[in-house]
C-alpha cells in the first residue's frame, strides 16, 4: 500500500501486511483497491445527494463509496491511498455545449471579446498587422471581436466599415464574432461576392436588393441601404468570413491543448455542439494518439445539400450520412455521435447604434419592436430612447407596399425629416424557422418548409435513435422546437431519447411548463444569466417597448423579457431537466463550470453600483447546479449508466476542487454564493487515472 499525506505528495510506504494464507492472499488480491480516496467531503450526486467519506478504485471503475472507516477492507500492499484532508470530491464534469476546437489559444490575431470603440480597435488590428507581417495577398482575420458591444463610432472612424477599410483596401479584412453568429468585412472583401454563376458582382444595394434578397435579413446596411461590414448568419459565409472554429485544422499539432484545457476544469465529458465530418476526423486523430482523456459526444451538423429536390426533403437520405458518421466511432471507447445539431434560430441581439438598427436574428412569436434612439452624444457615451415605431401605422403600410418610393438617399432623408425614423424601421419581422441555418436557403428554393422540415426531421432522428440538441433563443424558436418534440414523441411513443434544447434565452410562460410536460433536456449557459447594461441595451429594446434606457426601465418586472429571460427553475419544478453548458469559446475560451454554476445560482451582476437579479424568481440551488453539471448532463449524453455520480459499478472519473461549494451556498451571503465562481479544481481523474493535477500543471 502506498499511502500519500496530503493531495498531491505522491510519495508511499507500505502500511498492511498480506495475510499467510494462499487463499486470503487471491481473495485480497480481487478486492483492494488500486487508490483509496479517504477523509474527503464526497458530493456523490447518488439518488439521496448523500455525501460520503472514501472512494475505492480498481481498474478505474468504483468498487467502494462509504466511510473512511469501512474503506480499510479495500487496501492492499499495492494500494495508493490518498487522504483527501476533507476537501470536496465531485463526480466528473459534463459540458453539454461546448466547441472544444475553439477553446485552444493559437497564435492568431484575437481581440479576447473587449469591448472597443473603432480607434480602439483599429488600434488593436494595426497591432496585429505588425505583429503577424500579413502578406499582400493574405486575409486578415481576427478572432473574438466583440460584436455586440462596443464600436462605437469616432471622430476619425464615423462607420465600422471606414474603421475596416483603413486596414487595407487590397487585401480582406475580417472579424470573427464571439459566437460564430456575426462578423465583419472591409469593402474590398464585400466587392468580392460573386453571384451563383461564380461571377463577381459584389454585396451593394443592388445586388442586396436582388440576387442576394435572401440574405437581406443578415447583412446590416446603412442609412442609404448599403452594406456597412456587419454580416450575421449565412451571409458571413456568402463574403467569405471564415468560421471561428476552423482554425485548429491547419494547427493539428495544438489538438493535446484540447483535453489539456478540459481536465484543468474538471471536464471529463463534453459535447461538441457543432460537429462537421471534418472534426470528427480531428478527435479520431486525438484518439489514435493517445490523448482522449475526456469522453466526447458529437452533436453532428447535418446538410440537405444532395437529399432535397422540388417539395421533397430525402429523409432516409440524411439519415444515412448521419449513420455513416456515427459508425465510423463504433472502436473508439470515447468517441460517439448519438446526436444531431439543429439551428432553429440565430441570436437576440440587434445592433442599436445603427441608422436603422439591425435587428436580432432570433424568432419571435412577435414582430421584433422597432425602438428609435438618439445617438446624437453617441461621442459622450449616451445613448438614449425617443421612442418605437407604430408599424401597423399608414405611413409604415405606404413604405412596406411601396418600397421604391424609399430607396434613394433623398427620399430617406425626407422621410427622416417628416417621421423621425427611418423607412427601413417599418418593417415588420419576427425571424424565420431554420433561417439562420445554412441549409435554409436550399429548402426555401425548393419549396419547402422550413417550419414543417424541422418537425418531420425530428420525428425521423427520433425513429433513427438520435436525440437532438437544438440552438433555441428566441420564444418562437423555443415553441418550434417543443412542436417538433413533441410529435417526435407522439410519432414515437417508445422513445425515451434526451432531446434537448440549448439557450432558451427568451421562452413564453406556457412554454416554460411545456418543456417540463415533455421532459425536455435544457441546456443552459449560466454565465450569461445576470444583466450587463451594455449588453442588454442591444437586446431588451427590441423586445419591450420601454419608455427609457435607466435600470428602473430595463430591468422592471412588468417587462415580457424579464418574466421570459432564461426560466430554469420555473422549467426545472414543470419537470424540465436542466443541464449545464458553457458554449466556450463563446465569451471566453475557458469553460468555468464554477463560474457558470455561481452565476445559476445568483442571476446577479453589478449595474451602475446596484447589485440586481435578472429575474430572481429564477435563482436554482447550489443542488440544483451540480446535478446539472453531473449525473442529469450524462443523462442528456446517454452514460448516466457509466458516469455522472460517485456510486459503486461506474466508472472513477472524478474531481477534487479546493472550496467546499455545498457549504459556501448554505452560508447564503452574497459573498459566499460570488466566492462559488473561484473555486478552482486540485486534481482531475478520468478512469480511475490522474489526468490533472494542479500541483504539478504547468
Amino acid at each position: 500500500m502506498k499511502r500519500v499525506q496530503g493531495l498531491f505528495l505522491l510519495s508511499g510506504m507500505a502500511l498492511l501486511a498480506a495475510c499467510n494464507s494462499s487463499d486470503n492472499k487471491e481473495e485480497l488480491s480481487q478486492t483492494q483497491a488500486d487508490t483509496l480516496y479517504q477523509n474527503g467531503y464526497i458530493y456523490t450526486v447518488d439518488a439521496q445527494r448523500s455525501v460520503q467519506e472514501a472512494v475505492a478504485v480498481k481498474d478505474g471503475e468504483i468498487i467502494y463509496v462509504g466511510s473512511t472507516v469501512d474503506a480499510q477492507q479495500y487496501i492492499g500492499q499495492d494500494t495508493l491511498v490518498v487522504d483527501l484532508e476533507n476537501k470536496m470530491m465531485l463526480p466528473g464534469l459534463h459540458d453539454t455545449h461546448i466547441h472544444p476546437t475553439g477553446i485552444v489559444d493559437l497564435d492568431i490575431c484575437d481581440l479576447e471579446v473587449e469591448s472597443l470603440n473603432l480607434d480602439q480597435l483599429v488600434s488593436a488590428l494595426e497591432a496585429c498587422k505588425v505583429q503577424y507581417q500579413y502578406g499582400p495577398d493574405d486575409a486578415i482575420s481576427v478572432l473574438q471581436w466583440n460584436s455586440y458591444t462596443g464600436n462605437e463610432p469616432t471622430d476619425t472612424y464615423p462607420s465600422l466599415l471606414a474603421a475596416l477599410d483603413s486596414i487595407s483596401s487590397t487585401q480582406p479584412v475580417y472579424l470573427l464574432g464571439p459566437d460564430g453568429h456575426s462578423g465583419a468585412a472591409n469593402s474590398y472583401a464585400l466587392a468580392q461576392v460573386k453571384n451563383s454563376e461564380g461571377v463577381v458582382i459584389g454585396l451593394n444595394q443592388t445586388t442586396l436588393a436582388n440576387e442576394f434578397v435572401e440574405y437581406a435579413p443578415f447583412v446590416g446596411v446603412d442609412s442609404e441601404g448599403n452594406p456597412n461590414g456587419y454580416l450575421t448568419e449565412s451571409a458571413q459565409k456568402l463574403v467569405g468570413v471564415p468560421f471561428m472554429l476552423d482554425f485548429l485544422f491547419e494547427n493539428q499539432h495544438e489538438l493535446p491543448k484540447i483535453p489539456e484545457k478540459l481536465n484543468k476544469y474538471g471536464i471529463t465529458s463534453a459535447q461538441d455542439a457543432f460537429t462537421s465530418e471534418e472534426t470528427v476526423a480531428l478527435y479520431k486523430t486525438m484518439a489514435d494518439n493517445g490523448d482522449m482523456t475526456f469522453r466526447l459526444n458529437a452533436a453532428l451538423a447535418f446538410h440537405v445539400d444532395d437529399h432535397v429536390s422540388d417539395n421533397k426533403v430525402d429523409m432516409a437520405g440524411i439519415i444515412t450520412d448521419l449513420n455513416s458518421t456515427r459508425n465510423s466511432l463504433t472502436s473508439y471507447p470515447y468517441l460517439k455521435a448519438e446526436t444531431v445539431k439543429i439551428m432553429v434560430d440565430g441570436v437576440q441581439e440587434g445592433n442599436p447604434l445603427e441608422v436603422p438598427p439591425t435587428l436580432p436574428t432570433s424568432v419571435m412569436l412577435e414582430d421584433f419592436k422597432q425602438p428609435i434612439f438618439d445617438l446624437s452624444k453617441l461621442d459622450q457615451g449616451e445613448v438614449s430612447l425617443v421612442g418605437y415605431v407604430d408599424t401597423d401605422s399608414t405611413v409604415c403600410q405606404d413604405t412596406r407596399n411601396n418600397p421604391d418610393s424609399y430607396d434613394e438617399l433623398s427620399e430617406i432623408e425626407a422621410f427622416i425629416a417628416t417621421n423621425g425614423y427611418h423607412s427601413g424601421q417599418c418593417k415588420q419581422e419576427k425571424g424565420e424557422i431554420l433561417g439562420a441555418d445554412a441549409n435554409s436557403l436550399l429548402l426555401k428554393q425548393h419549396g419547402i418548409s422550413t417550419e414543417q422540415f424541422l418537425q418531420d426531421f425530428v420525428t425521423a432522428l427520433d425513429q433513427a435513435d438520435f436525440a437532438t440538441h437544438m440552438h433555441a433563443i428566441g420564444d418562437g424558436a423555443v415553441r418550434a422546437a417543443l412542436d417538433a418534440i413533441e410529435q417526435a414523441k407522439n410519432s414515437n411513443p417508445e422513445s425515451e431519447l434526451p432531446h434537448t434544447i440549448a439557450h432558451m434565452q427568451v421562452v413564453h410562460p406556457d412554454d416554460q411548463q411545456r418543456m417540463g410536460q415533455l421532459g425536455v433536456y435544457l441546456s443552459f449557459t449560466y454565465a450569461w444569466i445576470h444583466p450587463d447594461y451594455s449588453y442588454n441595451l442591444s437586446v431588451m429594446p427590441f423586445v419591450d417597448e420601454l419608455t427609457d434606457l435607466s435600470p428602473s426601465s430595463m430591468y422592471s418586472a412588468d417587462n415580457y423579457y424579464m418574466q421570459s429571460v432564461y426560466p430554469t427553475k420555473s422549467a426545472k419544478d414543470a419537470g424540465a431537466i436542466l443541464i449545464g453548458g458553457s458554449d466556450a469559446p463563446v465569451d471566453t475560451r475557458e469553460p468555468v463550470p464554477f463560474v457558470h454554476m455561481a452565476s445559476g445560482i445568483t442571476r446577479s451582476g453589478e449595474v451602475m453600483g446596484e447589485r440586481i437579479a435578472l429575474n430572481a424568481d429564477q435563482q436554482l440551488s447550489v443542488h440544483d447546479v451540480i446535478s446539472s453539471y453531473t449525473l442529469d448532463a450524462a443523462k442528456a449524453l446517454r452514460q448516466e449508466d457509466i458516469v455522472g455520480s460517485i456510486e459503486v459499478g461506474k466508472r472513477a472519473d472524478l474531481i477534487v476542487v479546493d472550496q467546499n461549494i455545498v457549504q459556501l451556498a448554505e452560508a447564503n451571503t452574497d459573498a459566499s454564493l460570488d466566492q462559488i465562481a473561484e473555486t478552482q479544481v486540485l486534481t482531475t481523474i478520468f478512469d480511475g487515472q490522474v489526468v490533472y493535477n494542479a500541483a504539478t500543471a504547468e
